[in-house]
């Protein structure tokens, strides 16, 4: 540009580009390792609540985790919860299902392989 003038369209079509590239070296970087969308599939007669607790990591906890409700998912339907995610590989979450007196009807530990195994989709029997 003439006289020494920036032109700042370019520093702001550059932005979202930059934005993109720190993404990406700061999740590389991180070593996160990728979570997914829980989809449960409920064949039950009655709805049920999902929580989902960490019951392992890379390192001992130094206490129990409280579960977190994500949701309800009611009778002979599917639908997609929150996402659950793994920093680490070894790094396991329990999913539970409750009934609506407080029964737990279902109960199994997963951990990251485990999820990719079911496609991310845990199926609540009968």
């Amino acid at each position: 540009m003439p006289g020494g003038q920036r032109d700042e369209r370019t520093d702001i079509d550059t932005l979202p580009r930059l934005l993109l590239v720190s993404l990406l070296v700061s999740t590389l970087a991180s070593g996160c390792e990728p979570g997914g969308y829980l989809i449960v599939e409920n064949q039950r007669n009655y709805s049920v609540t999902i929580y989902v607790t960490v019951v392992r990591t890379d390192v001992p906890l130094p206490e129990p985790k409280k579960p977190i409700d994500y949701g309800i998912v009611q009778a002979h339907s599917t639908k997609q919860l929150a996402a659950i995610m793994f920093p680490g590989r070894t790094w396991v979450h329990r999913i539970q299902a409750i009934d609506s007196s407080g029964k737990v009807v279902f109960s199994q530990d997963y951990n990251r392989d485990d999820m990719y195994q079911v496609k991310w989709k845990i199926i609540i029997p009968p």
